[in-house]
């Protein structure tokens, strides 16, 4: 066998390898990043987990900073807190009651107007979203390491049993196992 057969051979041996490796991969599951509270991406990050839950798919949603506050449950901050932390609750969402549209919010009338034609339309808000996708499975993962910068404590979360509080470290090994990682 020549010099060039044995690296062919050698070759389609890798390429093989690297073939079992991809086809390999779990296909039945999906992995979000929550990074965003504008309204409009977080209404499409729960269709879209509650769509992969109706393909059979497991879903793992993560929130991080600008996502962390969703998960907040409404009520007043925590004492004590940097000036900075009390900051961040006075101007980010409280949960996900009050959030605002990426596009044309026009000073809050925006949003207004979605949620008008959401009601019009018989379509879920999205507290109902996020209790549906709790319901069905979602497991939602919360960055500590965004809530220990905005200064978010334990007792300011949504009581939900199923909320995971784990690093990027550990995300990413949820991430390494999916098929589809979506960032929104």
């Amino acid at each position: 066998m020549s010099e060039l057969e044995k690296k062919v051979n050698e070759l389609e041996k890798k390429i093989e390898e690297l073939s079992k490796a991809l086809t390999s991969k779990d296909n039945s599951s999906t992995a979000i990043v929550m990074f965003s509270d504008d309204m409009d991406r977080v209404i499409a990050a729960l269709n879209i987990a509650i769509g992969n839950l109706a393909l059979g798919k497991e879903v793992c949603v993560f929130f991080t900073f600008w996502g962390v506050p969703l998960l907040k449950n409404g009520g007043s901050q925590s004492s004590p807190k940097h000036i900075v932390q009390r900051l961040f609750g006075w101007m980010l969402p409280n949960g996900v009651k009050r959030l605002s549209l990426s596009k044309m919010n026009f000073f809050g009338i925006g949003p207004l107007m979605m949620k008008f034609l959401m009601k019009k339309q018989q379509s879920p808000g999205i507290q109902e979203l996020l209790d549906t996708a709790t319901a069905l499975g979602v497991k939602l993962y919360i960055c500590t390491m965004s809530m220990d910068l905005m200064g978010i404590k334990e007792e300011e979360l949504v009581s939900e049993p199923k909320l995971v509080h784990t690093g990027v470290a550990g995300f990413m090994q949820i991430v390494d196992n999916s098929s589809l990682t979506l960032f929104i």
